[in-house]
């Protein structure tokens, strides 16, 4: 069954039969009304709604409509119209939309919950959560790093790691890590990062944003000394004897090792040709530390990256980079994180079975921990957490494993933090990447084990 257009009428009068929509227009309303439409979607219905409009028309739900057969007094969606912007309005004075239906809440409803939710999810990242940006006070101003530290090295931290905490925050704080069966796309996510930055004061009239240069081509020729004097500046403004150092944010195409300690990363160019026209190159930039990625059982992670490097001022008045760490991301487009290719594999097959899901007007949503969970039997960082909304209550969740290795030792770790994986969520499905299962199979496997949690039954476990 399907929505459709019908002539606009008096309750009590004969239901026109109107016009279907098509598969692809009536999941396109469904997106729409979620706030998850994609531009193509969105102008889809533009036109849909415009010429609807026009003809006095209105769209009857078919969220009631029982094995084949049409609801005798569907819920309808009216069309409105403000300054040639068309939009739906659902009409109360109809009957009910079903319990699961998505238009069952207005979209000034849902927005408000969505609103309280990341409001919820902004709280739990506050000032006495955020990571340690700036070291303590030093008794030179003069001497804005310890000039012992040899090349390569990171400086010693009160943290357990205190460059993946200001990556892991940036992540988690900033919801890269979450996204529902469509991705943000990378300028918001940029935005997020900055946003949370934003709002985090390291010092007075001092945020976390003001200690970020984050973009690449302050990586080529050095362009970063003239960014870190100008936050230098501005930390000797607010604490002179603090330490001065700044943070490169940056996507790396590849990170490539060095057994000296150091790195390079490749990463894209933009310059003005001959013609006027701007050319895109990708070049490897070398950098004189060790950059370090999250420590992986199974086959590992792969490019590309989302680098933090620290910068700092030594002793002699030079910058130069003391520690770096890096995140692999799904890609340079979309800033989610995994921690191998099979979780990518794992990645976009979650995005297809939620997009089917949400088109029968279910709510999916999809959550890659980059911290720990804790837990009444300890902590736990579970490979993916996938959310479903049960009709208006409470959204219960789903833990998938990515099963990267064959390994019997490999195998009994895994099995061996169930137990305090599922403190999270009752059903935890393994998703066998190992190689032993082709990609396929695997992928069938999954779709069948979560589309049926997502509708509902019981999932393998």
């Amino acid at each position: 069954m399907s929505k459709r257009i019908i002539a606009a009428h008096r309750p009590g009068t004969p239901l026109p039969d109107g016009i279907a929509l098509n598969a692809q227009l009536d999941a396109a309303l469904v997106a729409f009304w979620l706030d998850q439409a994609s531009p193509e979607q969105k102008q889809w219905i533009a036109d849909c709604l415009k010429n609807a409009r026009k003809s006095h028309s209105w769209l009857a739900c078919d969220c009631q409509d029982h094995n084949g057969i049409r609801a005798a007094k569907p819920p309808i969606l009216m069309i409105r119209n403000l300054d040639e912007i068309y939009f739906l309005v659902r009409n109360s004075s109809r009957p009910e939309h079903a319990d699961t239906c998505p238009f069952r809440i207005s979209q000034e409803e849902r927005r408000k919950r969505e609103e309280q939710q990341k409001a919820s999810h902004r709280s739990t990242v506050d000032q006495n959560n955020a990571p340690q940006l700036l070291g303590d006070l030093i008794s030179d101003p003069k001497v804005a790093a310890p000039s012992n530290t040899p090349r390569g090295q990171a400086s010693q931290s009160p943290h357990k790691d205190q460059l993946f905490d200001v990556l892991n925050w940036l992540i988690e704080g900033a919801g890269l890590n979450r996204c529902g069966h469509e991705p943000a796309a990378s300028k918001e996510q940029w935005q997020a990062m900055k946003e949370l930055a934003g709002a985090f004061e390291v010092l007075d009239n001092l945020t976390a944003l003001d200690l970020l240069i984050y973009r690449n081509h302050h990586l080529f020729d050095n362009a970063y000394q003239k960014p870190f004097y100008a936050i230098a500046a501005k930390i000797a403004k607010v604490e002179p004897k603090r330490e001065k150092a700044a943070y490169l944010l940056l996507v790396a195409e590849k990170l490539t090792h060095y057994e000296t300690g150091s790195a390079s990363i490749e990463t894209i160019r933009w310059q003005d040709g001959e013609d006027g026209k701007r050319k895109k190159s990708t070049e490897s930039i070398p950098i004189f530390c060790k950059i370090r990625t999250p420590a992986q059982e199974g086959r590992g992670a792969q490019d590309p990256y989302l680098v933090l490097i620290k910068l700092v001022e030594s002793n002699k008045r030079k910058i130069r980079a003391i520690d770096g760490v890096a995140q692999p991301i799904v890609s340079p487009n979309n800033l989610f994180p995994v921690a191998s290719d099979q979780e990518r594999q794992t990645y976009f097959k979650l995005l297809e079975i939620g997009a089917e899901h949400v088109k029968s007007g279910g709510r999916f949503a999809l959550e890659k921990p980059v911290r720990d969970r804790n837990t009444p039997l300890g902590d736990c960082r579970p490979d993916f957490i996938v959310t479903r909304d049960t009709g208006g209550r409470a959204a219960n969740t789903l833990i998938i494993e990515t099963i990267g290795l064959d390994s019997p030792e490999y195998r009994t770790r895994k099995a061996s933090t169930a137990p305090t994986l599922r403190q999270l969520a009752n059903t935890l499905i393994e998703d066998d990447r190992s190689g032993a299962t082709p990609d396929q199979v695997a992928d069938d496997l999954l779709s069948n084990q979560v589309s049926n949690w997502l509708a509902g039954e019981s999932a393998s476990r």
